[in-house]
């Protein structure tokens, strides 16, 4: 009796011992055919042929049992090599979808790791233009404080100025005084004597208001100088404050936090009205996500009274108020 056994190691391995049974099966039936043309030609009476004939039928069925179960393992294994061509393939398609995953983790690994970094650094320029925005108010403080100072000083230099054209005056008159006791003789000699003592103090005072005027002058020259260079430390102070409220505006816009972003470009602009890089992001910003057009054309032209002839956005801004007010009728089509 033949013996038929299969593994599920492949398709290949399948389909061969497929063909190999329906090979089988076909020369066991030929064989039988001929056996039984061969048996019926030398049929005789004798015993030995019965018996011959007899053992070929009985080999006969076993054949025949053996290609029926061959038949059926065949078409179990065909059903076989589908359910793992079948499964193959899911088990392909799994390890797509598995790596189309693993690369989207990484590029959001990489994007989160990138705008942590960015925040980090944009912190940093807070807390740094923080500390220069405390010294420059500090600086800014103490220059007022300086200034009322310096305006006190003034007021002393005037009045001592006063007291001083008095005080010369006075000498003068005195020194006309002495000239005419001395005209007048020794009767006159002690008078004189208290008038030059007087004229002595008041020279004493005289040169005390002068080096108090002095001071006061050197003071005085002294202030405008440093108030413009805290004129000079606040501009540019408010010039690095707009930057950075420039660069928040640049984060927020990436991240599509777009009411954050216009907030920050229009602090920029407030500080910075020069800023045409604000004014269009502020266009842009209101013309392609808020849709806000009276505003996008509002700000493109401020950008454009601002913006250098060679800038590449001029043109799309140009572009989009024209456009724009084509649209409304406010500008015949040409």
């Amino acid at each position: 009796m033949i013996s038929f056994r299969c593994r599920r190691i492949g398709a290949g391995l399948v389909l061969g011992a497929g063909v190999w049974v329906a090979a089988r099966a076909g020369s066991v039936r030929a064989q039988e055919e001929a056996a039984g043309e061969a048996a019926v030609e030398a049929a005789t009476p004798a015993a030995p042929c019965s018996a011959q004939l007899a053992k070929l039928q009985e080999e006969h069925k076993r054949l025949l049992a053996d290609y029926k179960n061959a038949v059926a393992q065949a078409r179990a294994l065909l059903v076989y090599k589908r359910e793992a061509r079948d499964a193959d393939d899911v088990r392909r398609q799994f390890e797509m979808q598995g790596r189309k995953r693993e690369e989207d983790r990484q590029e959001a690994v990489k994007k989160a790791e990138g705008l942590a970094r960015r925040v980090e650094n944009l912190n940093a320029d807070i807390v740094k233009l923080r500390e220069e925005r405390d010294t420059y108010k500090n600086s800014f403080e103490k220059a007022t404080v300086e200034n009322i100072i310096e305006a006190d000083a003034q007021k002393k230099i005037d009045a001592l100025e006063e007291e001083r054209r008095g005080l010369s005056k006075r000498i003068e008159e005195f020194e006309d005084r002495v000239k005419l006791l001395e005209h007048e003789g020794l009767k006159r000699e002690a008078e004189a004597e208290r008038l030059r003592r007087q004229l002595g103090e008041v020279k004493e005072r005289y040169a005390e208001a002068r080096k108090s005027n002095a001071i006061l002058e050197q003071r005085l020259r002294r202030a405008p100088k440093r108030a413009a260079e805290l004129a000079r430390e606040n501009k540019i102070l408010v010039k690095r404050t707009a930057l950075m409220h420039y660069n928040l505006g640049v984060f927020y816009t990436q991240n599509k936090e777009f009411e954050r972003a216009v907030k920050e470009f229009e602090k920029a602009v407030e500080l910075n009205p020069q800023d045409a890089a604000s004014f269009f992001n502020l266009g842009y910003i209101y013309a392609e996500h808020l849709e806000n057009r009276p505003k996008a054309v509002e700000h493109f032209r401020q950008y454009l009274k601002l913006a250098q002839k060679n800038d590449k956005d001029a043109d799309w801004a140009k572009r989009y108020i024209l456009t724009w007010q084509t649209w409304e009728g406010k500008v015949p089509i040409k």
